[in-house]
């Protein structure tokens, strides 16, 4: 399938509940935009930790299922 990412830059952002460590995740609000992915069946993306980003989105109105892959790497 297809998914919509947006992106925003850490810098200017506030945290909203904290780290949650059993779901690995911290959500954010505010943030300098920079910019909207569109990625196919055959692209991937890389996020750096000062890097937002929101996935999931719908593609001109429309949901999809998209199966993907979620590599972290300590660095």
């Amino acid at each position: 399938g297809v998914e919509e990412i947006d992106v925003l830059n850490i810098k200017n952002a506030t945290t909203g509940e904290g780290y949650i460590p059993e779901r690995e995740v911290e959500f954010f609000c505010g943030g300098e935009n920079i910019g909207k992915y569109v990625l196919g069946s055959d692209e991937y993306g890389i996020f750096y930790p000062t890097d937002l980003h929101k996935p999931g989105l719908m593609r001109d109105g429309k949901s999809e299922p998209v199966r993907k892959i979620l590599v972290k790497v300590k660095i």
